[in-house]
């Protein structure tokens, strides 16, 4: 009963390593997001934030770029392919598409 239960949960919780994994994962992921789309930071949520993580946790986390960054990006978009062009491409919802696409490929890369 009960102390299964607690057993369980003492299995589950990370160790010190996977904690310090953790850490420098987010670290590398704030350079990264520092470099590509520098004044953007990441905003983490979920298990790795929330203290409910477990040792198979992720990390989950959000970037949100300027207006500056989504310009430039869907500009460069744009010069690989005029039918993606900001000023006669697709409708509101595609450039938005659009431009988490390549904003995903260009932290990529950077990875």
């Amino acid at each position: 009963g009960e102390a299964w239960l607690r057993q369980l949960a003492r299995a589950l919780q990370p160790d010190r390593e996977a904690v310090a994994r953790v850490v420098r994962a987010k670290r590398c992921i704030e350079e990264v997001v520092a470099l590509v789309f520098p004044g953007s930071r990441p905003e983490y949520f979920g298990s790795a934030v929330n203290g409910f993580e477990t040792q198979a946790s992720d990390i989950d986390c959000v970037v949100c770029i300027s207006e500056e960054d989504k310009e430039r990006i869907l500009l460069a978009v744009a010069a690989e392919s005029p039918m993606a062009s900001p000023t006669h491409g697709p409708a509101d919802r595609r450039k938005h598409r659009t431009c988490i696409a390549a904003a995903v490929a260009e932290l990529a890369k950077a990875l």
